[in-house]
């Protein structure tokens, strides 16, 4: 099967948003593809650009014309203001899910039509703050004692090159894989080989929305 003709279809924003959800849902269900196979995939990922490329109607609108699609999900991340971006979304998106409801779920949304058709979306890092997908997978550090170290390395290092606040994490969590042993920047990687990991309790809510919206087993 072509990887567009899955009926799971899931849009991120990039490519650390693919490589962060095949990590750690490997962990929890049957998931065969790597990022350059993505045909036998349970799930398509499809990399849908920036935010404001993702919700949009024109988007939107190519998506639903696919046939195929039976449960469609987005991740997307807050950044600054969760409110305003699941508003973005739910004005997005209710054209076609006309269920949204006007508050985002804190364990995800999932609504469901009357064909049956699934949509689903996660605002990162938890549907409740604001922030991004580094701050979801920083949680998911276990030794925390080192972390708290890398982090008062990563303040040192921006009183001579500014790091700005809303890149804080971002900068926290790539060094700790720098550190790690062999270092990597893929976070697929990252979690293959126990940086970051993927049973964590932070994860649970996440992976419980990811498991539901597609209807896909949970590995025991």
């Amino acid at each position: 099967m072509n990887g567009k003709e899955n009926p799971n279809r899931l849009i991120v924003e990039g490519i650390a948003d693919t490589q962060a959800v095949l990590g750690l849902m490997r962990a929890h269900t049957h998931w065969s593809a790597t990022p350059g196979n993505l045909d036998k995939a349970p799930v398509y990922i499809e990399r849908g650009g920036g935010v404001s490329e993702i919700l949009n109607e024109k988007s939107m609108k190519a998506t639903m014309k696919t046939n195929t699609i039976r449960n469609l999900g987005l991740i997307v991340d807050a950044n600054s203001d969760i409110q305003a971006r699941y508003m973005s979304l739910r004005n997005c998106c209710l054209k076609w899910f006309p269920t949204i409801p006007k508050d985002l779920p804190p364990d995800g949304l999932i609504v469901q039509k009357a064909d049956g058709r699934r949509f689903g979306a996660w605002i990162m890092p938890n549907n409740i703050d604001s922030g991004t997908l580094e701050n979801l997978l920083i949680g998911l550090i276990s030794n925390r004692s080192l972390l708290l170290r890398i982090d008062e390395l990563v303040a040192s290092a921006s009183e001579l090159t500014p790091i700005p606040p809303k890149n804080h994490d971002k900068a926290l969590l790539y060094t700790w894989l720098a550190l790690q042993n062999p270092p990597t920047q893929d976070l697929g990687k990252a979690f293959a080989k126990g940086f970051l990991d993927p049973k964590h309790p932070e994860a649970t809510a996440f992976v419980t929305w990811f498991l539901k919206l597609y209807g896909l087993p949970r590995r025991n």
